[in-house]
């Protein structure tokens, strides 16, 4: 997969996140923005790890047979992030 023409798409994507983040501190200001993040992180991580990510099942095998990672969901979890 080759990941290049994808580069706009994410950055698009990284300033949608960065100026949602910035609406939403400025619209909750009593609210920590680091700990919903932290537990949609965790959240994410233990449903990774159990497979319970509906409609990621596919692209979980296609990550095993490119890394060659059977049995090892620690390092899908790398993998996903390096290209992310």
């Amino acid at each position: 997969m080759h990941y290049k023409k994808f580069g706009n798409y994410f950055e698009y994507l990284d300033a949608l996140y960065k100026y949602l983040k910035t609406f939403f501190q400025k619209s909750n200001p009593m609210i920590d923005m680091n700990t919903i993040l932290d537990t949609i992180d965790d959240e994410f991580e233990e449903n990774w790890l159990q497979g319970k990510l509906i409609g990621w099942e596919d692209y979980i095998k296609q990550l095993r047979n490119v890394a060659n990672v059977k049995n090892n969901n620690e390092g899908m979890i790398v993998i996903i992030r390096k290209i992310i």
